[in-house]
């Protein structure tokens, strides 16, 4: 399956934004469930964003 130009270059973008929110949360000192919830969703949609690019 070949991914369109355009496409690959919104999961890029959007890659690039959820690793800088990823960082930014990591770097937060404080604890709450929410932080943590959030940090595990972006790390799901950014395993499934590299996996995308790989196709």
């Amino acid at each position: 399956m070949e991914i369109k130009e355009s496409v690959l270059l919104v999961i890029k973008t959007e890659l690039a934004a959820a690793k800088c929110e990823l960082e930014r949360l990591e770097n937060l000192t404080f604890a709450s469930d929410l932080k943590e919830a959030r940090i595990e969703t972006l790390r799901q949609e950014i395993q499934q964003a590299e996996e995308r690019l790989k196709l």
